[in-house]
């Protein structure tokens, strides 16, 4: 590349699923995009990659996550990562279901819902919200294929760390990388997750997020027993289950609020975390309480705090860096809906 002309119409540092999403929407366009990232694998797979239409979670995540639904099983399925397994919501059952959601999933009370999928307990004031096109993506499968398609439509990736964000005048003008290359472009979008943060720094931009620990296991249940098995998230329990690629298999694993882990992926868990995530489980999926772990991924996510300005945010200063980071682990769902976001016009 030429360090001092413009080499792209938009820069995307981040080759997550936000990024790849981001990078893809430029070249539907007709844009020019170079992708920075370094060559190790974004934490986005390490995601559970669970997706339905709907999240029924209050807030914005849950209107993109919706609008994000169709696009991302298309894709997905395109490279054969998609899996129809059906999504199961737990909640309480007087928590009152929007009619938009009413008409399009199936409603189960306890009992009908323990006759249904009898691998699942629940307690009788609980209800389950079936979601019958919804499923689970295979995140390392689909990001891998994601980045060959964008490389065959005359996507750039460069494999290295953006360390600095070019400004002349107000203006964005470009990203530098950790061996100096400057890499010139009008516009920059950083979806590089934690460590968008420092890069916005560097333009003078305060994006204040924290790091969140993540972490699931594999655990061996045999496949006579978990067969016709949803994806399963528990609003009451802050738990999710859902079935492997490997029919004898179950992923599991357990929200919890533990800040300023290392921004690391470590296929690997501690036995506490294992202990943990039985806990939370084994009232809902009993299966797993004395099921053997054969794996386990504990990682991180990014997380906004009180002053962050907002997960997609357009800076007036310097014009033309938006920032699309932050997402607490509710990225992957919706990340078409994020890259039509940080791609709104702002000239």
């Amino acid at each position: 590349m030429n360090r001092d002309t413009v080499d792209a119409d938009i820069v995307v540092v981040g080759a997550g699923i936000v990024g790849l999403c981001t990078a893809a929407a430029v070249v539907h366009r007709g844009g020019r995009v170079v992708i920075v990232a370094p060559g190790d694998a974004p934490v986005s797979e390490a995601s559970g990659g669970l997706i339905r239409r709907f999240d029924l979670d209050a807030g914005p995540l849950a209107e993109l996550a919706s609008a994000s639904f169709d696009h991302l099983r298309a894709i997905a399925s395109a490279y054969c990562a998609f899996q129809p397994s059906g999504a199961l919501t737990l909640q309480y059952g007087h928590d009152p279901l929007p009619t938009h959601v009413r008409t399009r999933t199936v409603p189960y009370a306890s009992q009908s819902l323990n006759q249904r999928w009898p691998q699942i307990t629940v307690a009788p004031n609980v209800i389950g919200v079936f979601e019958s096109g919804a499923g689970w993506i295979d995140a390392p499968r689909m990001l891998v294929a994601e980045r060959g398609d964008l490389r065959a439509r005359g996507a750039c990736f460069v494999h290295d760390r953006a360390v600095r964000v070019i400004t002349t005048q107000g203006r964005v003008r470009g990203v530098v990388t950790a061996a100096g290359e400057r890499i010139m472009a009008r516009r920059v979008v950083l979806a590089a997750g934690a460590g968008s943060a420092a890069l916005a720094r560097t333009a003078q931009v305060s994006y204040p997020l924290r790091t969140r620990k993540i972490g699931y296991c594999y655990f061996r249940v045999g496949r006579d027993r978990i067969r016709n098995l949803p994806s399963v998230v528990d609003r009451v329990g802050a738990m999710w289950v859902r079935p492997c690629t490997n029919p004898d298999f179950v992923l599991a694993g357990h929200k919890v609020q533990v800040f300023g882990v290392p921004a690391v992926v470590r296929h690997e868990i501690s036995d506490s975390d294992v202990r943990q995530i039985r806990t939370a489980v084994a009232p809902v999926f009993p299966l797993v309480a004395d099921a053997p772990v054969v794996g386990g991924v504990t990682a991180y996510d990014a997380a906004p705090d009180s002053a962050t300005p907002g997960p997609v945010h357009h800076c007036a200063n310097p014009h033309g860096l938006t920032i699309a980071a932050g997402w607490n682990g509710g990225g992957f769902k919706a990340a078409p809906a994020i890259a039509e976001l940080a791609l709104e016009d702002r000239s």
